[in-house]
């Protein structure tokens, strides 16, 4: 079969792609494909298919991409694909599905692109896709979609694409949404939809809120800020979430100290967060202390961070952020303490952080640091403790470094650093 025309096989003769896209095939898909054990790829896109998709592909559990789009295949989506459970991509747009979106698709953990829209799909939009925690894409348009947008979208953290517009939906855009701030892609038109639109939204690039006719959300309140860090945290299973979102006081709140009402310490250490730290948190405009460390927060550091211009301390030490350090926590004038030791942060040390004139102790070793260490941090005259080992830190120890006067602890250890160690130090 390995000869056969868009049909790939293993060493032992198993198919496991079959790619048939636009070959002029008619009829229904059979049933029997369901027993390819192996098949990994499935895609029959642009053809003239018809009828419905056979329950019997959720038996495909090695299943990796289906791609049944461009037909002319009719009836409900199988409640059966949602045990498909190693699927990355799902297209079955541009055919003629109804009924409703199956809520076992929520169980599609590997999933990343979720594509449905120009079809005669009807009912709600199911809250458990909100559990699709990789997803990128999801593409609902253009169906008979109703009922308010559920507010558990707002947990897909990683998405860069959201196109609902072009169905029944209604009442306001939740809130919740604005949690999803990698979007490039935002679409909502061709709705229902009241109330405002997410101001965290103002950045993203592709989008239709002018047709939307929707104003943009005023400032988040505390509350509010705090509200979309208990969701994009996974707070339920925190080791402690007492009276979180309820109506208490926030100074009442785990973990919050507020003065006058307004949030100054948010220490949550050890407390079991996952997921990512969401860019609203630089809206604290009154926070001192944000010590999130010894969990297993993942994602980068929100650059929106270096707006807290009353921060005095930042620990984000014991996670496993990543990316780079943002540049812009070198506008934190005021900031004392910055740990970031032991993530997965790369890239260079931002020479930016030479302008924080009052800090005393700079911890980023355990990570995966590049590039030469910035002369700049020779400014950090107030430094007692400068912290570095155990990265990827090449070329000489500057000699500015001598400019730490008050400098008690140095650690540059176990990095690709060369040349002497300047006297002076």
């Amino acid at each position: 079969m390995e000869d056969w025309w868009g049909v790939t096989t293993d060493d032992d003769g198993r198919v496991t792609r079959l790619e048939l896209t636009g070959n002029k095939l008619t009829g229904p898909i059979p049933p029997q494909l369901g027993d390819l054990g192996e098949l990994r790829t499935l895609v029959l896109d642009w053809n003239y298919l018809s009828g419905p998709i056979p329950s019997q592909l959720g038996d495909l559990t090695n299943l990796e991409f289906m791609w049944l789009d461009n037909n002319q295949l009719t009836g409900p989506i199988p409640s059966e694909l949602g045990d498909l459970t190693n699927l990355e991509s799902l297209n079955l747009a541009e055919n003629q599905l109804s009924d409703e979106i199956p809520s076992e698709l929520g169980d599609l953990t590997n999933l990343q692109d979720l594509r449905l829209s120009d079809n005669q799909l009807s009912g709600p939009i199911p809250s458990e896709l909100g559990d699709l925690a990789i997803l990128l894409i999801l593409n609902l348009s253009q169906n008979q979609l109703s009922g308010p947008i559920p507010p558990e979208l707002g947990d897909l953290t990683n998405l860069v694409s959201l196109n609902v517009s072009d169905n029944r939906l209604s009442d306001p855009i939740p809130p919740e949404l604005g949690s999803l701030t990698r979007l490039r892609g935002a679409f909502l038109s061709g709705n229902e939809l009241t109330g405002c639109v997410p101001a965290e939204w103002q950045d993203v690039q592709f989008n239709d809120f002018p047709e939307l006719g929707l104003p943009f959300c005023g400032p988040l309140t505390d509350r509010d800020i705090l509200a979309v860090l208990y969701n994009a945290t996974d707070a339920d299973n925190w080791l402690d979430n007492a009276n979180w979102l309820t109506d208490a006081p926030l100074g009442e709140w785990y973990g919050v100290t507020t003065d006058e009402g307004r949030v100054t310490h948010l220490v949550l250490s050890d407390n079991n967060l996952t997921g990512t730290i969401p860019a609203q948190v630089g809206s604290l405009a009154r926070l001192t202390r944000l010590l999130l460390a010894g969990n297993d927060l993942s994602g980068p550091i929100p650059p929106e961070l270096g707006r807290l211009a009353n921060l005095t301390s930042l620990w984000f030490a014991d996670n496993v952020l990543e990316g780079p350090i943002p540049s812009e926590l070198g506008s934190l004038a005021n900031l004392e303490e910055l740990i970031l030791m032991n993530n997965q942060l790369s890239g260079p040390i931002p020479h930016e952080l030479g302008s924080l004139t009052n800090l005393a102790s700079l911890h980023l070793g355990d990570n995966r640091l590049t590039d030469p260490i910035p002369g700049e941090l020779g400014n950090l005259t107030n430094l007692n403790g400068l912290a570095l080992q155990n990265n990827q830190l090449t070329g000489r120890i500057p000699l500015e470094l001598r400019g730490l006067v008050n400098l008690q602890h140095l650690l540059l250890q176990n990095n690709r650093l060369t040349g002497d160690i300047p006297p002076e130090l």
